[in-house]
């Protein structure tokens, strides 16, 4: 299974889920999130067969807007990883536009499990916080 979720507020939130239910059958299994340049953002699951459902919401509110994603900076700050490889820039502070992260488990027969907080920012600097919002993943494995 694979479950990638956030939830904020204000003018900017962000809400995403990525599920991908292959129990009782190992491989690498990963799901992922971008935020892109409009202001709308998508999830991506691999492998796609399986069961399960991937729906992802916009991060800009109250309507996407083209361009929108050059005015704002965001971090994805990981607080715990287990088996787990990330793909994306961690800790460090990057333009909204065409962010995107994805996780996968690092071997065929366990279970990548995680948390962390993406912040999103109206400085380059990373000193402006508009919002936080928690991400955790479960990706992998499921007997």
């Amino acid at each position: 299974m694979a479950i990638l979720a956030g939830k904020g507020g204000g003018p900017v939130n962000f809400s995403a889920s990525c599920i991908n239910t292959l129990s009782g059958t190992t491989g690498l299994r990963s799901a992922g999130f971008t935020l892109n340049s409009d202001g709308t953002s998508s999830t991506s699951r691999s492998p796609t067969g399986g069961t399960g459902t991937s729906t992802c919401g916009p991060w800009y509110f109250p309507n996407p807007t083209a361009g929108v994603g050059s005015l704002y900076w965001c971090k994805l700050t990981i607080s715990s990883q287990s088996n787990t490889t990330i793909s994306g820039a961690v800790n460090t502070v990057q333009s909204v536009s065409g962010a995107s992260w994805s996780f996968q488990n690092s071997a065929t027969n366990v279970e990548g499990t995680g948390s962390g907080t993406l912040t999103i920012y109206a400085d380059s600097g990373g000193t402006q916080v508009i919002t936080s919002n928690s991400v955790g993943w479960d990706v992998g494995f499921t007997p």
